[in-house]
């Protein structure tokens, strides 16, 4: 479903490969995989989400992605989509959910990873 790797120290690279329905099962795995990944060491995220094409994310899947026992290990998540629509739903699970990492959403892959490696820096990563 979704490739996790590190191009750089501090930062936890997740690119959807297949388009799939959002459950948290899904999340939850997902998120146990990417601490494999990253050893349980605090990184900044940049999650590719531009092969994704579902216009709905559930209620119970946004809400438990606002605040879960993974948010410890992120300095914050930043969300790389290609659609307006993707955009939208975005910005909704922002202004509602309230993320506890600084989370935003970029169209361009050079934009996010430099929000990140602010994002790093202000931590001193």
């Amino acid at each position: 479903m979704a490739d996790v790797y590190e191009p750089e120290q501090d930062i936890l690279h997740v690119v959807v490969t297949i388009d799939f329905e959002l459950t948290i099962a899904i999340v939850k795995a997902h998120n146990e995989h990417a601490l494999k990944v990253m050893g349980e060491t605090i990184k900044g995220v940049l999650f590719d989400a531009r092969n994704i094409t579902i216009t709905r994310i559930p209620n119970e899947v946004m809400r438990y992605s606002s605040d879960n026992e993974y948010a410890k290990y992120q300095t914050c998540f930043a969300m790389l989509i290609n659609s307006k629509l993707m955009m939208q739903v975005c910005s909704f699970y922002i202004r509602v959910f309230r993320p506890k990492v600084p989370t935003r959403v970029f169209t361009e892959e050079t934009k996010a990873l430099e929000w990140v490696r602010s994002m790093n820096a202000k931590m001193n990563l």
